[in-house]
């Protein structure tokens, strides 16, 4: 047992010295999984009051808007987490609206969004821990990280999830080794893009 068990890791190891191929993989291999299980675990409905104000901004963006003209009897209009004055638009950054709007677009679904997100999101977790620790490592922490959040998370299975921040964080982390070793162009424009989506949290409502 010692020696087969012996022989799988260093096949695994070998494996996963194609860096690009296997964050590939982790993309394309958590779509495809959750696709095929589409008939048993149908395109989730929202239900969350988030849910329906990212839906909102996903709607905003496939009309070709930013935002949308303010509500006649706004005054009168109760909601959550949107706003409603001066313009009516969700509270929230754009980038999970964007996804969803692209998904809507795309494929007729914003859930196709979510679903695009988190294949993206599984490369780009790859990718970061590979520039921490070696890539055998690498594969098998985003190996155990996706089985506890992918495939029936909620980050997969709602429309509200964390999936776009955490694209940023991986990409600016993934390039801060990069970056203490060498400095290149390259390495900062993505941890600039990483910074950019990766929304940092308003404080000024804890103090209040």
């Amino acid at each position: 047992m010692t020696r087969f068990a012996h022989s799988v890791f260093l096949a695994l190891e070998r494996f996963s010295r194609r860096r690009f191929l296997v964050c590939l993989l982790f993309a394309v291999g958590s779509m495809g999984l959750r696709l095929a299980l589409i008939h048993s675990h149908p395109i989730p409905t929202p239900f969350v009051a988030d849910e329906f104000s990212y839906l909102l901004g996903a709607e905003t963006f496939k009309s070709g808007r930013i935002t949308n003209p303010q509500h006649a009897l706004w005054d009168h209009f109760e909601t959550l987490h949107e706003i409603v004055r001066p313009s009516y638009t969700t509270m929230y950054p754009p980038g999970q609206s964007l996804f969803l709007a692209a998904g809507w677009k795309l494929f007729g679904h914003p859930w196709y969004g979510v679903l695009i997100a988190f294949g993206i999101l599984a490369g780009c977790l790859c990718w970061m821990l590979q520039q921490w620790t070696a890539p055998v490592y690498a594969m098998l922490a985003t190996t155990v990280l996706l089985a506890r959040i992918s495939i029936f998370g909620y980050w997969m299975n709602s429309y509200w999830g964390g999936t776009v921040a955490a694209i940023g964080g991986c990409l600016l982390f993934g390039t801060l080794p990069r970056l203490a070793r060498e400095v290149k162009i390259r390495d900062g424009v993505i941890a600039g893009i990483g910074l950019a989506i990766w929304p940092i949290p308003d404080r000024s409502r804890d103090s209040s």
